[in-house]
């Protein structure tokens, strides 16, 4: 009986730090994305994209993208070129917050910003962080009335990701 106890016990501690999430990869990209179990997957095995939406009603989704690079840079200098693509595509993006955190115990970026695409307004949280020649981007995409009832699994799911 004490032994069947223990094994209960530990087995509690393992799930606690992912109760309620599920593991969305593949053996294509070198990160695990945790999403929570609810959450709809979007993710495509034959080009590595990995992603999932909250619900039918409401659209807010979280995915990430990684590809590798051979230029020497810091996320800063990284940043600095990509805001001059998004401004190509976002032609009224509005910048909010810059923020450092940790991703997986590594100093990420975390950017947020306002735009409008095909009529409709966004807002939007990017995560990058350059690891091992690769550039990690998590973007969370919301229309602005979702955008801060997600945050709390956002969160989750950034404290989930890990580097394989």
């Amino acid at each position: 009986m004490i032994i069947l106890l223990l094994v209960l016990v530990s087995c509690a501690k393992v799930d606690a730090t992912l109760a309620g999430m599920k593991l969305i990869s593949n053996n294509f990209v070198t990160y695990n994305l945790y999403v929570p179990d609810d959450w709809i997957v979007t993710s495509d095995d034959s080009t590595g994209y990995m992603g999932a939406y909250v619900s039918e009603s409401d659209r807010s989704s979280i995915n990430v993208i990684a590809f590798e690079t051979k230029e020497q840079m810091t996320p800063d200098e990284f940043w600095e070129g990509y805001k001059k693509d998004l401004e190509t595509i976002f032609l009224d993006i509005e910048y909010e917050t810059v923020n450092k955190i940790l991703l997986n115990g590594y100093e990420a970026n975390c950017y947020e910003y306002s735009a409008t695409l095909t009529g409709t307004a966004y807002k939007f949280m990017q995560v990058v962080r350059l690891h091992g020649g690769t550039v990690y981007i998590m973007t969370y995409t919301a229309v602005p009335e979702n955008y801060e009832k997600n945050l709390e699994d956002v969160a989750k799911i950034i404290n989930r990701f890990t580097f394989k």
